[in-house]
């Protein structure tokens, strides 16, 4: 088992070898023209949406939600940046997926006791759930093809934590829209829906990175 996957990496690293490497300075500014673009987007969309909104919600939930978004982000990032590695390749692949919705859940929990706001309707629910898969999705295919071909070993594993971290983008933006602060609606239509854009991202850019 062992020296047939090292036989088939050493196939791989020949055949990217042979191929001709593109110019790095190039592939720099398509990526960062890429994230400037899903940047002025979701921007462009949260606006269109009406922005903020002054809620139910305690401006210190919100922080710490935020707070905890951007450390997913940010881990997101960096486990990408590792490149490949098979040990417990499976486990970070769940664990990238259902990150953001785990955090959020346990923060909005762990931050009230009870329910703080009135109940919601199902269609608010719904509304916030498409709304999170809308503000994350041009972060997330932004970040895949700024790691496009660069990935022949792990690409499900470094997409899945690219997704991850490109969802957290869009739950952020959603709850600072969303005037609820009912518990059952931060579970229903911002925590659970969460894991929408982070497993399409994630199945998505297995073939962008990979070579």
């Amino acid at each position: 088992m062992t020296d047939t996957a090292e036989s088939l990496r050493r196939r791989i690293v020949e055949a990217v070898s042979r191929e001709p490497a593109p110019d790095r300075r190039a592939v720099r500014r398509r990526s960062r023209l890429a994230l400037l673009g899903a940047g002025a987007l979701v921007a462009a969309l949260f606006m269109a949406l009406g922005g903020p909104t002054r809620g139910e919600r305690s401006g210190a939930l919100t922080a710490v939600v935020a707070a905890a978004m951007v450390l997913i982000a940010l881990a997101g990032l960096g486990a990408a940046r590792k490149g490949a590695s098979s040990r417990f390749s499976s486990l970070q692949i769940a664990l990238a997926l259902v990150l953001p919705t785990s955090a959020y859940g346990l923060t909005v929990l762990l931050g009230r006791a009870a329910d703080t706001g009135p109940e919601v309707p199902v269609a608010v629910h719904a509304t916030c759930a498409l709304l999170t898969t809308l503000l994350s999705a041009p972060t997330v295919l932004a970040l895949l093809f700024a790691a496009r071909r660069s990935e022949p070993f792990g690409p499900a594993r470094t997409s899945a934590w690219l997704a991850a971290a490109g969802t957290a983008v869009g739950v952020v933006l959603v709850m600072v829209h969303c005037p609820s602060a009912n518990l059952l609606h931060d579970l229903v239509g911002h925590a659970l829906p969460a894991v929408v854009p982070a497993a399409i991202g994630s199945l998505v850019g297995r073939r962008l990175v990979r070579p």
